[in-house]
Parts: C-alpha cells; structure tokens; sequence
C-alpha cells in the first residue's frame, strides 16, 4: 500500500542472506494513522543442500552498520531504534 521496496545484499557462499523492506510512500503511511504495532521480522525457506547441523541466527555485517544484532526497526517517523533486543540463533539438524 505505501510502495514497498524490497532490499537485498546477500553472500550465499558464506551462509549470508541479507534482506529488508522499506516505504517509500513514508507521508501516506503516516496520514493513513495505521502505525504497525506487530508483525513477523523474517519467514525464511530453506533448501537442505548437505545434511549436517547448522546455526540459523541474526547477526552484525558491513552491510548495516550499527545495526542491532543485523536488524533495523524504524518508529513512526523513521528514526532507528535501538532499544530492543534480539533472541539467539537456533541450532537445526
């Protein structure tokens, strides 16, 4: 509805997939006074390639500096917060 652009700047070969959306239409968005309160940060699918355990978590890269644990969550008028944390990895067989 606000013309969402999707991002992405991944390294597959070093297990790092690095992805994001934003508004573009930030003043619709707020004129709508429908402010996102909840939602899902990542539903990711995976493809199993080699049959071993591996760690699936959030973490720093150059790609976002002074992210939060890989992440960037903006408020209402697109500031970046940084009071909020961000759960560990699982381990997946």
């Amino acid at each position: 509805d606000y013309n969402v652009l999707p991002l992405v700047s991944s390294n597959v070969e070093q297990g790092i997939i690095n992805f994001g959306k934003a508004y573009i239409d930030v003043d619709k968005y707020r004129s709508s006074n429908k402010p996102e309160s909840r939602g899902v940060l990542a539903l990711i699918g995976f493809k199993v390639l080699k049959e071993e355990s591996t760690t699936i978590a959030f973490e720093d890269t150059s790609a976002m500096p002074n992210a939060v644990s890989g992440t960037y969550i903006y408020d209402w008028n697109f500031e970046i917060l940084t009071n909020y944390s961000v759960g560990e990895g699982v381990k997946v067989n």
